[in-house]
């Protein structure tokens, strides 16, 4: 495989040298630790530099320190250190679904994200810039150090023509989609295919993307060949964000289990070879966007089950993702969010796709979990 950054070339190595394996075997017995330091003590856990950091809650005992200590012994890479915290992440989840009910009382319509941050130990909420300083005033009164408010700045990435290219059936996943033909297929996509899927019952391969991207009956291009047609969706307000492209009747088109890596111009694919369940063990660890108008966008996991809210509604169970290079743009909406299997470089586990918004590097945009699409729309990822 070429080694050219935009075609996916180093994409491997960044993985690996970031915990991607580590993360994926710590998640596996994420919940005998849960059980071991109990829910009203448990923090959470987070990754920093391949190293994993768990929280208890202040006054653990040393019984329970010692069982974390040989709990870790299972992980002989991975360096786990145990920190306290003020607060459990049970108490913070229930903190933010109140919160969320304050905010909107407080100030309808002006509350854009709001998660529960692991690293920081608080909630974490983002509202329009006009009502910042009131929010954050009657938030932190009533709940102290467990809420931060931050004000959104909505930027805009810089506008720019990209290009991933020409596809035909079976189409891979991450092509540039559009609500009409065209034989310029430079041009910007209206959005970007996810993953094939299997549909329960009939067993039918499809496709999907996010579900404020197109309307039920409307036909989705790649250039000037017909990739499908919208048969029904899950939201995408207060639900999950993902709707099915499946063939015309009587159409020989199909989706490949492949998603295109690398940037808008990219002729790489990897094969999906699974999928990852998020939890909180995932927090801090890398991930990667792939979408038709920006390419290839890297990132940390910051937080997951956000509820973020757009103009036509607020979408729940989110995967939060702190952009580390490049960034994502109108048109990737519906893009791949994925990592690799450990041991198995040039793989992608299916984690989601993406919902929005645009975000540069710095910034948090968000995918919908890949099993919340399933749940939502009675399919199962298809694997090569």
């Amino acid at each position: 495989m070429t080694s050219d950054p935009a075609n996916g070339g180093d994409l491997s190595a960044w993985l690996a040298k970031h915990g991607d394996a580590n993360a994926q075997a710590v998640a596996a017995r994420y919940s005998s630790l849960v059980r071991m330091v109990g829910e009203e003590s448990f923090g959470g856990t987070y990754w920093r530099e391949g190293d994993l950091v768990v929280l208890v809650v202040e006054g653990a005992d040393t019984t329970r320190s010692r069982q974390i200590e040989q709990w870790s012994a299972h992980f002989p890479l991975v360096e786990v250190e145990t920190v306290e915290a003020a607060h459990s992440l049970k108490t913070l989840e229930a903190i933010g679904d109140e919160a969320y009910s304050v905010v909107e009382e407080l100030a309808p319509g002006q509350l854009e994200t709001i998660a529960v941050s692991v690293e920081q130990n608080a909630v974490q909420i983002t509202v329009l810039p006009d009502v910042h300083a009131a929010v954050s005033s009657a938030l932190r009164d009533r709940y102290g150090t467990a809420v931060t408010v931050v004000s959104s700045t909505r930027e805009e990435l810089p506008e720019r023509l990209n290009n991933r290219g020409l596809d035909f059936s079976p189409y891979i996943g991450g092509s540039r989609t559009r609500w009409y033909p065209t034989a310029n297929y430079g041009y910007d996509a209206t959005c970007t295919s996810s993953y094939a899927w299997r549909e329960w019952g009939t067993g039918r391969i499809v496709e999907t993307t996010a579900a404020h991207c197109y309307a039920v009956g409307q036909r989705v291009y790649n250039a000037q060949t017909t990739m499908g047609v919208v048969e029904r969706k899950a939201g995408p307000a207060g639900a999950t964000d993902a709707e099915v492209i499946a063939p015309l009747a009587g159409s020989s088109v199909t989706y490949a289990p492949r998603i295109w890596v690398g940037g808008p111009l990219t002729t790489t694919s990897w094969p999906v070879v699974g999928a990852i369940e998020e939890t909180t063990a995932y927090i801090g660890s890398p991930i990667v966007i792939s979408g038709a108008n920006n390419g290839e966008t890297r990132g940390t996991v910051t937080s997951i089950n956000a509820r973020v809210c757009f103009v036509d509604g607020c979408t729940e169970g989110l995967t939060g993702i702190r952009v580390t290079s490049n960034g994502v743009r109108g048109g990737d909406s519906g893009a791949p969010c994925f990592s690799s299997k450990g041991g198995a470089p040039a793989t992608v586990m299916a984690r989601g796709q993406l919902v929005g918004p645009a975000a540069g590097v710095g910034s948090v945009t968000y995918c919908t979990p890949v099993f919340d699409v399933s749940a939502a729309l009675g399919i199962s990822i298809l694997t090569q």
